[in-house]
């Protein structure tokens, strides 16, 4: 690292020199003392003295700074940064620039994850002046378009524009309430009228709503809303939907694969207790060819890997949930396993907590894997893949 551009353009001078370990990539803060990181690339790519003025540079900066573009950087990332973006940009860029067999691949894969295709364009259905602004506020600063229609109808004409991402759904607004507009939505969804230009076939629907009372989540889940939202709205919370969703979209599926020698897709049994992690992880796994059974309890999952045994390739296994927890779960299975002298199912542990103890602990309990939240879906499918290749050679010696 550098800690100013006169500083960094010195080290590649240095390396150019052959003295110091190459550089593979340069990451650019667009935002310096004096300068910004488009003019610091020109320099860089101006230098022909330099034999390491062809770079590949990686600009970190706003959604509003992207669209300034003169060509002389290899890709953008928006700040705030996410980890999981970040490696997978770098790593595809050094594919890009070190194997032409990979090259036209990687090109692509850049565009995927650092294009407009992140940016969401969000409908927010709010009565509340005061609660709009902050919904506007909080999707906006993450870097998404955002809508606000005052009530229920008016959210219902928007939706019928077509070409938004996601919902965010008031539950008691005047002429039309957030439970009404959503049965709405979902009946034409269902075949009522056609769908809206660019429309998902289920767009996901999430309730806000200050009534905490018993039963309130149920009803949400009842119309169709895939989740529920609390007010006070908290950042955190919008963030980390926005940011599955984002996830979602822009994880392509490979190039249809074959199962096995009947063609059936590999059973997989996807256990969470978030209903907006479950339905996302849903679809993109079947996009992935899998067929996906559903648990929203540690005890359920127990109860369908004890009755389905012998279908399932692999357990996807959310280890923090109410009542019996993953780790629980799994062990119970183990269990299981070893009275009735079972080959074990591989369980890969899913979890927002990254200490090595608890990594540990996942382990203990009888995991075969861990993979930290949120979910890389592309190495999520690889992993599941070579599970499926050592059963298969286990099975045939």
């Amino acid at each position: 690292s550098a800690s100013n551009w006169v500083v960094g353009v010195k080290d590649l001078r240095k390396v150019s020199a052959g003295l110091g370990q190459p550089y593979n990539v340069l990451m650019l803060d667009y935002n310096m003392p004096g300068i910004n990181g488009i003019e610091v690339s020109k320099i860089i790519r101006r230098d022909v003295t330099n034999p390491v003025n062809n770079i590949p540079i990686i600009l970190l900066g706003s959604r509003t700074q992207r669209r300034e573009n003169p060509g002389v950087m290899h890709a953008w990332l928006m700040k705030p940064l996410k980890r999981n973006l970040m490696v997978d940009v770098v790593s595809k860029i050094y594919m890009a620039s070190n194997h032409r067999g990979l090259r036209r691949q990687a090109s692509r894969d850049i565009e995927r994850f650092t294009g407009t295709p992140n940016q969401l364009k969000v409908l927010v259905a709010e009565d509340n002046i005061l609660n709009q602004r902050l919904m506007q506020s909080i999707v906006s600063k993450l870097g998404h378009e955002c809508k606000v229609a005052s009530n229920g109808e008016l959210a219902l004409s928007e939706y019928r524009r077509g070409g938004y991402d996601i919902i965010f759904m008031d539950c008691r607004m005047p002429i039309l309430d957030g439970f009404e507009a959503t049965k709405k939505i979902r009946d034409i969804e269902a075949g009522s009228e056609p769908l809206p230009l660019n429309a998902a076939k289920r767009i996901p629907i999430i309730a806000l709503t200050a009534d905490v009372e018993h039963g309130t989540r149920e009803q949400c889940l009842h119309v169709g809303m895939d989740d529920y939202i609390c007010k006070p709205v908290n950042k955190g919370a919008i963030e980390e939907i926005l940011t599955a969703l984002v996830e979602s979209r822009s994880t392509r599926p490979p190039e249809p694969e074959i199962a096995d020698e009947t063609n059936v897709p590999p059973k997989i049994l996807l256990v969470e207790d978030n209903p907006v992690n479950l339905k996302l992880g849903t679809v993109v796994l079947r996009k992935f060819n899998f067929d996906v059974d559903q648990a929203t309890t540690g005890a359920q999952s127990v109860e369908m890997v004890k009755n389905n045994h012998s279908l399932y390739k692999v357990v996807l296994m959310d280890m923090h949930m109410p009542g019996m927890n993953g780790i629980e779960a799994t062990e119970l299975i183990r269990d299981f396993e070893r009275e009735m002298n079972l080959r074990p199912i591989p369980i890969i542990a899913l979890t927002g907590t990254t200490t090595a103890g608890f990594r540990n602990a996942c382990i203990a309990a009888g995991c075969t894997e861990y993979m930290s939240k949120p979910v890389d879906y592309l190495l999520l499918n690889q992993l599941c893949r070579k599970f499926f290749t050592d059963n298969n050679q286990l099975l045939n010696q």
